[in-house]
C-alpha cells in the first residue's frame, strides 16, 4: 500500500520536474532485475520528497558490464561519448552507480574523473580500489574483504585452521569467494571452495562431505536452505560440524510455503541445535525502529523491500540495502550542491543548473565529488560515511548465534574492521565468551588430530635391562683391569688404554638410555637428537682408536724385528687415540657448523598404529618424533657420517690383517679385531638403513638400534677382555706367555722372520721379543 501511494504521488509531480540521470551498472540481465528493486524503492522516496532535489526527477540509465573489464569500459564510453559527439541518443549522466564487481569497476574508476562525475560502488575490493591518486572520484560502500576478515577473526578465536566455503555460481558470490580465499590464504588457512552447480544437484552437495567441519555458506538464502536440509539428512550437525551463514538473509529466512525436502520446523530446530553462527558484515537488525534516510525506519524499509521483491517475483539479494544507500548517497550529494539561498533558481554554487551539466563542467564535478566525500547519514545498511580514500568507514562486523529458542539469535561479539595491522580480532559481547558460545566442547575444524606417541613401557624396560647388564659387564671388565693390572698378561694388554675402551663402552650403553627417553616434548627430543650421535660416535672412536693404536704398536715391533727395537710408550698411543677422537669430533662439529646439516625434529607418521576416528568423527593420526629434519641436505650428512665410520672400520681391518702372523697369542688380537670389524660393518649398515627406511616404525627401528648397540658394545668388550680373562685363568702368573710361542729365526720352517715375510738382517730367537727390555712389557698391546 505504501509503495502504491508513493507511485501515485510521484506521477502527480512528474510534469513539473526536470529529469536528471545517473548511470546504473548491473552485471547481467538476470541480476539487473534483482538490483533494480531496491534502486526504485530509493528513487520513489527521493523523487517524492520535497526537500531532496526539488524540481528534479532523478532517473537512471542502465547498462551491463558482464563483470568484464573491457565490456564495462566500452559500455561506459558508449554512454558518455554520445553527448560528447553531439548525439541525441541518450541523456547526460551526473554519476555512476555500480556494479558490485571489482573487475568491472576498476577501468571506469580510473577515468571517471575526466568526465567530472563521481562513481559510487555498492560493493568491491577495498584493497584494490583504494588510492585517491589513481581513483580520485571513486567511492565504495561495502568492502568485500569484510567477510573474509570476519571469518579470519572467528577462525583465529576458536583456533580453526580449515574452512570450507560453499559458493553460488553467481558473480556477486564469486567475488566474495575470491576475496575470502586471498585473505585466508595469507593467514595459512587450509580452504576448500565448492562452487555449486545448476540446481544445487546432489553431486554438488556431495562435495560438502570430507575432512572439513567448518562451513561458510556464501550463497543465496534459497541455496542455503537446500544445504541445511542436506545437512539435516546427513547428520552434519553440532558438535561435529559448524555452520556460518550471512546475516542479510533476514529473520525466518528459511520459512517457505512450498513443498521442500525438509520442514520449516526441522530447519529451525537444526539452527538452534547446531548453534549456527551469523555474520552481519554491513546489515543491521531488520526489526530495528531506528529512523534511517528517506524518513522510514529500518524495519519499514525491510518490509517494503521484501514485499516488493516478492510481488515482483525477484530473488532476495544480499546487497539490497547497499544499493538503497548508494542511491541516497548520490541524491544527497546532488542536493547539497544546490544553492540554498535561492532554491527557485535550481542552480548550483557554480551557477550551473544540474540539467545543464556537461562532462566538461569541472567546477560542478569538484563540488559533487566533495559533497559525496562529506556524506554522513544513517542508511539501511548502517551509518554511511567515507574515509580519505573514498572507502566506507566500516566499524564492525557483528556475529550472532542461533540459541535460546527457535529462530532466536544472540549477538556474541563483533570484529573490528578499522585496524590497519592486518590482524582482526574477535571481541565478545557482554556476558559472552567461548564457553557461552560452545558450552560443552569447541568443535574441531576437521584437521586430523596428531597424537604424538612414544615408546611403550615393555620395550623400554627390556632394553634398559640389557643396557644395565652391559654396564655390569663393563664394571666386571673394569675390576679385572684394575685388580690384576700388575699381572703379566694384563700388563701386556696395556691396562691404561683399556680404560678408554671401557669409557667407550659406557657411552654406547648409555646411548640406549638416551634413545629410549619417553617424551613427546619437541625441545627435549631435540636435545636427544643432538646427544645421540655424540655418545655413539665418541664411544666408537674411543674403542676403535685404542684397538688401532695397539695394532699399530704390534706392527711397529714385529715388522723388521731387531734386538734394538723397543716398544712404543703409552703416551704415544694415546696421541693416536686422541686423533681418532678428534676425527669423530670433526664429524660431529660438521653438523653444528653447517646450518643445512642441523637437526630439526619433525613429526612422522607412526605406521605401527593405524589411523582412527575420535568421538567427533575427526581422523586421529598417530605420529612420533624423528630426528632427521625436512631439509634433504640433512640426509646427505647421514651418508657422510656412516661413510666416515666405515673408514675407521676398514682401517682397523687392515691393521688386523697386518698382524695376523704374530705367533704370540697374548699379543696377537688380529682375529678378534677382525671379528669386531666383521660384526660392526653389517650393524652399521643396518643402522644406516634403519635411519632412512624404518623411521616411521619407531618400535621396530628402536629395537634394531638398541639391540645393535648392545650387541656391538658387548661383543667389543667380550673380544677384548674375555680372551685375556681365559688366558689369565689358565696362567695367572704369565709364566707361559712367551715360552709357548714359536721361535722366529732364520731356520723357521716357513722361512719367514717378520710379519711381512722378509728375512731379518740378523738372526735372533724370539722366545721373548722384549727380553732385555722387561720394563716395557706392559706396553706391548
Amino acid at each position: 500500500m505504501l509503495l502504491t501511494l508513493l507511485r501515485l504521488t510521484l506521477l502527480a509531480c512528474v510534469a513539473a520536474s526536470t529529469d536528471i540521470h545517473f548511470g546504473f551498472v548491473a552485471t547481467d540481465n538476470s541480476t539487473a532485475t534483482e538490483l533494480i528493486t531496491p534502486l526504485e524503492i530509493a528513487l520513489e522516496l527521493i523523487n517524492n520528497s520535497s526537500s531532496i532535489l526539488p524540481g528534479y526527477q532523478l532517473n537512471y540509465v542502465l547498462w551491463l558490464s558482464e563483470c568484464d573489464r573491457t565490456t564495462s569500459l566500452n559500455r561506459f564510453l558508449d554512454v558518455v561519448l554520445e553527448q560528447c559527439n553531439g548525439s541525441s541518443g541518450g541523456p547526460t549522466i551526473l554519476g555512476v552507480l555500480g556494479c558490485g564487481c571489482t573487475e568491472a569497476d576498476l577501468p571506469v574508476a580510473e577515468i571517471v574523473h575526466r568526465w567530472n562525475m563521481p562513481q559510487i560502488s555498492y560493493a568491491g575490493e577495498s584493497s584494490v580500489m583504494k588510492g585517491r591518486r589513481r581513483f580520485p572520484n571513486y567511492f565504495l560502500l561495502h568492502s568485500l574483504e569484510s567477510t573474509g576478515r570476519a571469518l579470519q577473526a572467528l577462525l583465529s578465536e576458536f583456533r580453526w585452521t580449515r574452512l570450507a566455503v560453499v559458493t553460488d555460481n553467481s558473480t556477486r558470490f564469486l567475488e566474495v569467494g575470491r576475496s575470502i580465499y586471498s585473505i585466508l590464504a595469507y593467514q595459512n588457512i587450509t580452504q576448500n571452495h565448492t562452487i555449486l552447480g545448476p540446481g544445487n544437484s546432489e553431486e554438488s552437495l556431495d562435495l560438502l562431505s570430507g575432512d572439513y567441519r567448518i562451513f561458510f555458506l556464501n550463497t543465496y538464502r534459497e541455496t542455503a536452505r537446500d544445504i541445511v536440509c542436506y545437512a539435516i539428512e546427513q547428520n552434519l550437525e553440532f558438535p561435529r560440524y559448524v555452520w556460518i551463514i550471512n546475516g542479510w538473509y533476514g529473520n525466518d529466512w528459511w520459512v517457505t510455503m512450498g513443498t521442500t525436502r525438509c520442514s520449516n520446523d526441522a530447519i529451525a530446530q537444526f539452527l538452534q541445535d547446531s548453534r549456527v553462527l551469523i555474520l552481519r558484515p554491513y546489515s543491521t537488525s531488520e526489526i530495528s525502529n531506528d529512523l534511517i534516510v528517506g524518513g522510514t525506519t529500518r524495519a519499514e524499509y525491510y518490509t517494503l523491500y521484501r514485499d516488493t521483491q516478492r510481488s515482483g517475483g525477484t530473488r532476495f539479494i544480499p546487497e539490497h540495502s547497499l544499493i538503497y544507500d548508494s542511491v541516497w548517497t548520490l541524491a544527497l550529494a546532488l542536493n547539497s550542491t544546490l544553492v540554498n539561498q535561492n532554491p527557485a533558481s535550481n542552480s548550483c554554487a557554480s551557477g550551473l543548473p544540474l540539467e545543464n551539466f556537461t562532462y566538461s563542467s569541472a567546477s560542478l564535478g569538484r563540488e559533487l565529488r566533495d559533497a559525496v566525500s562529506r556524506t554522513n547519514f544513517k542508511g539501511a545498511s548502517g551509518d554511511v560515511m567515507f574515509n580519505e580514500n573514498g572507502i566506507r568507514r566500516h566499524s564492525y562486523t557483528l556475529v550472532d548465534q542461533y540459541r535460546n529458542g527457535a529462530g532466536m539469535t544472540v549477538e556474541i561479539g563483533r570484529v573490528d574492521l578499522r585496524v590497519s595491522s592486518g590482524v582482526f580480532n574477535f571481541m565478545y559481547a557482554a556476558n559472552e565468551d567461548s564457553t557461552a558460545v560452545y558450552p560443552e566442547v569447541t568443535p574441531m575444524d576437521g584437521t586430523p588430530v596428531k597424537i604424538v606417541t612414544t615408546f611403550e613401557l615393555w620395550p623400554v624396560g627390556l632394553y634398559y635391562t640389557l643396557a644395565v647388564i652391559g654396564l655390569i659387564f663393563t664394571f666386571i671388565c673394569f675390576l679385572f683391569n684394575i685388580i690384576f693390572r700388575k699381572r703379566k698378561i694384563v700388563r701386556l694388554t696395556s691396562p691404561n688404554l683399556n680404560y678408554f675402551i671401557l669409557l667407550g663402552a659406557l657411552l654406547v650403553y648409555g646411548t640406549i638410555f638416551v634413545y629410549l627417553i619417553r617424551t613427546t616434548n619437541p625441545q627435549i627430543f631435540k636435545i636427544r637428537c643432538y646427544v645421540l650421535p655424540w655418545t655413539v660416535t665418541l664411544g666408537f672412536m674411543l674403542g676403535f682408536g685404542v684397538v688401532i693404536a695397539k695394532l699399530y704398536r704390534v706392527i711397529h715391533i714385529f715388522k723388521n724385528p731387531s734386538p734394538n727395537r723397543t716398544s712404543m710408550k703409552d703416551w704415544k698411543l694415546m696421541i693416536i687415540v686422541s686423533l681418532f677422537v678428534c676425527y669423530g669430533l670433526l664429524i660431529l662439529l660438521l653438523r653444528l657448523v653447517v646450518p643445512q646439516f642441523r637437526v630439526e625434529p619433525f613429526l612422522a607418521i607412526n605406521r605401527e598404529r593405524p589411523n582412527g576416528l575420535n568421538k567427533l568423527g575427526i581422523v586421529e593420526t598417530y605420529c612420533s618424533w624423528r630426528c632427521l629434519g625436512g631439509n634433504p641436505v640433512a640426509y646427505y650428512y647421514q651418508i657422510i657420517y656412516y661413510v666416515c665410520l666405515l673408514v675407521v672400520f676398514a682401517l682397523a681391518l687392515v691393521f688386523a690383517l697386518q698382524t695376523r702372523k704374530v705367533k704370540i697369542e697374548v699379543l696377537n688380537d688380529s682375529k678378534w679385531i677382525a671379528a669386531i670389524v666383521y660384526f660392526s660393518v653389517p650393524i652399521t649398515i643396518v643402522f644406516f638403513v634403519v635411519s632412512f627406511v624404518l623411521g616411521s616404525w619407531p618400535h621396530l627401528s628402536g629395537s634394531i638400534y638398541c639391540i645393535g648397540l648392545f650387541s656391538l658394545s658387548t661383543m667389543f668388550l667380550g673380544f677384548v677382555f674375555v680372551p685375556k680373562m681365559v688366558a689369565f685363568a689358565k696362567d695367572p702368573k704369565g709364566e707361559n706367555v712367551f715360552s709357548k710361542s714359536k721361535t722366529i729365526s732364520a731356520h723357521s720352517t716357513n722361512g719367514t722372520y717378520g710379519i711381512d715375510g722378509r728375512q731379518p738382517t740378523c738372526v735372533t730367537t724370539m722366545d721373548n721379543p722384549l727380553k732385555g727390555n722387561e720394563s716395557t712389557d706392559t706396553e706391548v698391546l
